[in-house]
């Protein structure tokens, strides 16, 4: 069941719902003095059967409206009936009416019963309100019976044109104007016809043959206008529709046009255009509206379209094929397509058939195609052909159908094709084709910071360096950030050694837009033969091998083993558990707290993102965020954290002073759209003042795009955030690129504090970092001190570190306690210098961090 079904089913509950409501609610059911007509109940439900059965259909832009003269019934049962008799009525009526004779699909069924009771129930509520106000049989009950019909016309009107807009159809409120004019109408001439008969009635039954000639004369004539109507709209959409196609801005647009045009015009769900090829070794190309996006791709001719096409031709003319047929030709081509009813056409000039288009799944309350659609569709056919007739543009067609619209490349159907050819032309034993894949490291990075124009200009940029890397190889884009060559012959060791080539490429800096980017990429590589016999699974096992190069750490190759299938298959599951653990809050924040390295007082606390696995246990970010960032999740991992953390340390900071939390961000999230509004939320429903929040951003993310950063950056704190540059030293390390930074903390790498003892001129390099911070006024903190030797040099020259020499990262329901066990600490320490020293000595301070800017 597809979305709209279930919005048009949930539609059609609440119609029925307030139906129930008005019905139970609003009118007035303690009538009982019915006129006594004798069969009131069933001539009453007759009529309502046939005005049903047989209505008046208006099409609109590729929708139809119904009008039906079922006012009449409606108008004498609110005088013969009571309200629950009325509405019993009007329901057995319409059941019989739209299920067994205009056989309407189930869900259309529903809505139309649901607004048969909340029409009738509003009239009556109507009529009601108004007859009670004097003679119900004179003129109070007159203005009573034409106001109720009018307002069931307009509360008709309205819900079927919200469900029209619901299931997706256009120009609803553009048609509202006229299809208003036309219900009061035909429920002012209904309601008076009506009126009529009942006065008739009373004074002589033998007079109602006076009104049957006027009654059949306004019904000839509102039918004759609708029908003018309509055929003049046809007109009028047929001549839109082929300038649409003819001014459409490429073969693309017209062709969307031309589907477009004819799914609406006949009020279809979805239409197909198969544009048949011109010459022996070019391909049958398709295009399809409605179920999924247009795109002109090859098509394999199955047996069944290859029938219906025959089936087409021997006929010579438009096929139309409603639903509770007999058996015909074409109905295994229409289970292919998943229609239920369906008008297949030919379009092109004279005799000769280019393309077959083909809609199906009739979508408006008519219940199925006529023959009148079938004609209109195939005079639009006719047209549509003299574009299409054409040999240069059915080439352009086809020529589009293999080639990227971005990059002019080989796209992915172009290039299936020539690795078919090139596994059928390798022979047993002979050298076998091989495939790489190179897809583009955070790739949406660049999108979502400089936005997708940049991204196509980039994509562009690769696609010429790879072209011009191997100028005999194919070279293709499959879409998206993914590139694919093939190597027709060659063996495993050309292959790696294009991967290696191909690596290079991203060494050098893009322009772009007058920018420098950098960007990597990792590769997979797979050659045919012992585990790769088809297509299929050369293909799958390129793309397997590109991923355990991301899995690897990305900005590498990896060539193709049987092993990496159980790999990537974890990597999958994990990644769809992962989905999951969000929503099911199994994300965890631990704190590792910073440490102010003169008095052993807790600084700051670090918020860092464990995953509790209901079967794996706790998992640290290394596993699952590079997962979170393919799948998307990235940001509201982000989200989660950042407000997590305020609102707890905000809590910490009422018991043990002014500690600071940081938190880390993600590239992709730094650049993203979202940042700066999660915080300030998180900021202001935990009350955290805006100063105690450190974000923590990489070095290499922020130098990848340095103007972007900048501008982050700022915002950031002109909002009273502080920004420290996280892993400094291990990235570009570009000191004028750090003294633009707008920044106001450097936190030196693990790297650099690492096996200290071992190194003693390590400690020269964090001499040299301290000193340049301070030239710059920015705070050093210090990561990684596990050994003695890192605890000796931290302290001689910074002020704050961290590390598992201090505390290892704990759960958030531990940090209350480990700050109260430290606050101890400290105390205890300072009471024992003043036992010691005979005096109060000053704690040392924690510092001021100085802003750049």
């Amino acid at each position: 069941m597809t979305r709209q079904t279930l919005q048009v089913a949930g539609f059609t509950s609440l119609i029925a719902l307030a139906a129930v409501a008005t019905f139970a609610g609003v009118v007035d059911q303690s009538r009982t003095s019915p006129t006594g007509f004798v069969g009131a109940f069933l001539t009453v439900a007759v009529l309502f059967t046939l005005t049903e059965a047989y209505p008046i259909h208006l099409h609109f832009r590729g929708q139809a409206h119904s009008f039906s003269l079922s006012d009449v019934a409606l108008v004498l049962g609110l005088f013969t009936l009571m309200p629950a008799e009325l509405l019993a009525s009007q329901l057995l009526g319409g059941l019989v009416a739209v299920v067994l004779l205009r056989r309407q699909r189930p869900i259309k069924a529903a809505f139309n019963l649901a607004q048969y009771a909340l029409t009738c129930s509003v009239a009556v509520a109507v009529f009601q309100l108004i007859a009670s106000r004097g003679d119900a049989f004179g003129v109070a009950g007159w203005l009573g019976a034409v106001a109720a019909a009018v307002a069931a016309a307009l509360l008709g009107v309205a819900v079927v044109s919200a469900v029209i807009r619901i299931a997706g159809g256009g120009g609803v409120l553009r048609d509202l104007p006229l299809l208003v004019a036309l219900a009061v109408g035909s429920s002012v001439m209904s309601a008076s016809i009506a009126l009529i008969t009942l006065q008739l009635l009373h004074v002589d039954a033998r007079a109602l043959w006076l009104v049957v000639g006027p009654a059949a004369a306004c019904a000839i004539a509102f039918y004759a206008s609708v029908r003018q109507r309509h055929r003049q709209q046809h007109t009028e959409f047929l001549y839109g529709a082929m300038r649409r196609i003819h001014e459409a801005p490429d073969l693309a647009g017209a062709v969307q046009e031309l589907l477009d045009a004819g799914r609406e015009m006949v009020a279809a769900e979805q239409a197909s255009l198969v544009l048949l090829p011109r010459k022996a070794e070019a391909p049958t190309v398709t295009a399809s509206s409605g179920v999924t996006a247009s795109e002109l791709v090859p098509l394999e001719p199955t047996p069944a379209f290859s029938l219906a096409l025959e089936a087409l031709k021997v006929a010579g003319t438009t096929i139309v094929l409603p639903r509770n047929r007999e058996a015909h030709l074409l109905d295994a081509y229409l289970a292919e397509l998943e229609a239920e009813d369906a008008i297949v056409t030919a379009v092109g000039a004279g005799d000769e058939v280019a393309a077959m288009l083909c809609v199906a799944n009739r979508g408006s309350d008519v219940a199925t195609f006529t023959e009148d659609d079938g004609t209109l569709l195939a005079a639009f056919a006719q047209h549509a052909g003299v574009v299409l007739e054409r040999d240069r543009i059915l080439d352009e067609l086809h020529d589009m159908a293999f080639t990227d619209g971005l990059t002019r490349l080989p796209n992915r159907a172009r290039f299936t094709l020539l690795l078919s050819d090139a596994l059928e032309s390798a022979g047993s034993g002979s050298p076998q084709p091989t495939v790489l894949f190179v897809d583009l490291d955070d790739f949406k990075t660049v999108n979502d910071s400089l936005g997708h124009t940049a991204g196509d200009e980039l994509l562009v940029e690769v696609a010429s360096r790879l072209r011009a890397l191997a100028p005999d190889t194919v070279v293709s884009r499959f879409g998206g950030d993914e590139f694919a060559l093939l190597l027709a012959t060659g063996s495993d060791e050309f292959g790696t050694e294009l991967a290696q080539r191909v690596l290079g490429l991203f060494d050098v800096p893009f322009m772009v837009g007058g920018r420098e980017i950098r960007i990597r990429a990792s590769i997979g590589v797979a050659a045919g033969g012992r585990y790769a016999a088809t297509v299929e699974e050369l293909l799958r096992n390129a793309d397997v091998a590109m991923y355990a190069a991301k899995d690897a750490g990305k900005r590498a190759f990896s060539a193709y083993a049987p092993e990496m299938h159980e790999r990537v298959k974890q990597r999958q599951e994990l990644a769809s558990a992962l989905e999951r653990g969000v929503e099911r809050g199994e994300i965890e924040v631990h704190y590792q707290p910073i440490i102010a390295l003169g008095d052993g007082t807790v600084y700051a606390l670090e918020a860092l993102a464990r995953w509790r696995h209901p079967d794996l246990g706790l998992l640290s970010p290394g596993i699952f965020i590079p997962l979170a960032e393919e799948r998307g999740l990235s940001a509201a991992l982000t989200r989660l954290v950042v407000a997590e953390a305020c609102t707890s340390v905000a809590v910490w900071r009422r018991t043990f002073g002014d500690v600071m939390v940081s938190v880390n961000i993600a590239p992709s999230d730094f650049v993203g759209e979202t940042l700066l509004g999660d915080i300030e939320g998180a900021l202001e429903a935990a009350g955290l003042p805006a100063r105690a929040l450190l974000v923590e951003i990489t070095e290499s993310a922020a130098l990848r795009d340095p103007a972007v950063t900048v501008r982050r950056l700022d915002e950031l704190r002109a909002r009273g955030v502080r920004v420290a540059l996280d892993d400094f030293g291990t990235g570009y390390s570009s000191l004028a690129h750090l003294r633009d930074l707008p920044i106001d903390c450097v936190k030196i790498a693990k790297e650099f504090v690492d096996g200290l003892e071992d190194h003693p001129a390590g400690e020269a390099f964090i001499v040299a970092i301290v000193r340049l911070a301070e030239a710059l006024e920015l705070e050093v903190i210090v990561e990684g001190i596990e050994s003695p030797a890192a605890v000796e040099i931290a302290q001689r020259h910074c002020r704050h570190g961290q590390g598992f020499h201090y505390s290892r990262p704990i759960p958030g329901n531990e940090v209350s306690e480990f700050l109260r066990r430290s606050a101890q600490a400290v105390w205890a320490g300072r009471a024992a210098e003043r036992t010691a020293v005979g005096a109060l000595r000053p704690a040392a301070g924690r510092g001021r961090l100085v802003r750049l800017r």
